[in-house]
Formats: structure tokens, C-alpha cells, sequence
């Protein structure tokens, strides 16, 4: 089955890429009572880019981003 995945879904720069940024660029919070869930919808895109392209993100930069997703709702 590993096999299939790595012939049929290979790993190209432009893949990448795209991880990154949906990992990087987590989507904004509005509702205070959202977050956990946009937390819950990151943490797999964080985990794919850690198992699909080996790309390991610090704690200190997962918290960052984290409170990125709550800024707007934090400053009201």
C-alpha cells in the first residue's frame, strides 16, 4: 500500500510548498469559542507536513502560529 502512495502521490517542491503555507497561514479566528476547532483542523496539516515531507516545526513556532489564529479575537 506504501508503495501505491509513494508511485501514484509523489512528493514535488510545488506540494511542498503548498503544505507549507496551509501550515504557515492557519486561518484567522473570529469567535473565541472557534479556536479549539481551528486548532483541531491545523494539527493534521501540521502532521502531514511532519510525515509527508519531513518538515518539523519547533514548539515555540506551533504556539506562535496558534496565537496567530486567535489574535483578532484576543484584541477586542
Amino acid at each position: 500500500m506504501k508503495r501505491l502512495y509513494q508511485r501514484f502521490n509523489p512528493t514535488t517542491p510545488a506540494k511542498a510548498l503548498a503544505a507549507m503555507e496551509e501550515v504557515m497561514n492557519p486561518k484567522k479566528v473570529h469567535d473565541v469559542y472557534m479556536i479549539p476547532k481551528a486548532i483541531d483542523d491545523w494539527e493534521p496539516k501540521v502532521t502531514n507536513l511532519e510525515k509527508e515531507f519531513d518538515k518539523k516545526l519547533s514548539d515555540r513556532m506551533r504556539i506562535a502560529l496558534m496565537m496567530s489564529m486567535a489574535q483578532w479575537t484576543c484584541r477586542t
